[in-house]
């Protein structure tokens, strides 16, 4: 079965970030989560994305979501198209954050 990850970790140099708060993040393969979740709708469902890396499990990466709400919707979209998985509650320091993208509000201009 596939699983999502859930960690409270500081997310590195993002904008929203709450200073040196831990976050909520659920990650999972790429694979897994790219079969259910285009990269494109990301932007649009979450507002951007993480992608990481297991710090003793060479090779593969993990795509997943940060904060509480958007925890929920990412687990909410899998379950909605089908995707079966179980929860693992893991350590943040085992990931390692490879990218990490959020969109940015461009507002009206006005």
């Amino acid at each position: 079965m596939n699983k999502l990850y859930e960690y409270q970790k500081k997310l590195p140099h993002m904008p929203n970030a709450h200073g040196n708060e831990e976050t909520h993040i659920v990650d999972a393969e790429r694979s897994f989560v790219d079969s259910y979740i285009s990269r494109d709708e990301f932007a649009e469902l979450f507002g951007g994305f993480l992608i990481t890396e297991d710090r003793e499990e060479p090779p593969g990466s993990y795509r997943g979501v940060w904060g509480k709400d958007k925890v929920r919707k990412f687990k909410q979209v899998l379950r909605e198209r089908g995707a079966e998985f179980e929860i693992c509650k893991i350590d943040g320091f085992q990931r390692i954050f490879r990218v990490t993208a959020q969109e940015k509000s461009l507002g009206d201009g006005t």
